[in-house]
């Protein structure tokens, strides 16, 4: 886990150089100039809970076999034939006569991106809640118009 840096005020420094002035009693010209620059902007709420996701490698070799398994089992030939279709090259089957690898990646892909739990320091009143902060964003900013 990655401490996050304390909160720095945000300071912003602007200088403006104007004229206002009538012409003729009918027109009003108007000009203006500024320069400003923020330092340490504090940006917006962002959570910064670390999650756990799974291992995608790690997780197709343990579903791969699995679901082989399940479809190899007799008592599933009905739904192992509907998904043979999956096995065919016009699908991007690999036509080696099973669909348990044309699964695996299915399901790996939907499953490594769901977060597995939640990293939760040891010292927290509610060890399911999550942390919010803000951050700086160290770079200055510069506007002038």
């Amino acid at each position: 886990m990655v401490d996050v840096p304390r909160t720095k005020s945000t300071t912003t420094q602007t200088y403006e150089v104007g004229y206002k002035g009538v012409i003729g009693r009918k027109l009003v010209l108007a000009a203006d100039v500024y320069h400003t620059r923020t330092e340490d902007f504090v940006g917006p709420l962002r959570i910064e809970t670390p999650n756990v996701f799974l291992d995608p490698a790690t997780l197709a070799g343990a579903l791969g076999p699995a679901i082989a398994q399940a479809l190899d089992d007799a008592a599933n030939e009905a739904q192992a034939n509907a998904l043979l279709a999956l096995d065919a090259a016009a699908f991007g089957g690999n036509e080696n006569g099973t669909a348990a690898d044309e699964l695996t990646p299915l399901f790996v892909g939907g499953a490594a991106q769901i977060p597995y739990g939640t990293v939760s320091p040891e010292q927290a009143y509610d060890p399911t809640a999550i942390i919010m902060t803000y951050r700086n964003f160290d770079e200055a900013v510069t506007v002038n118009g």
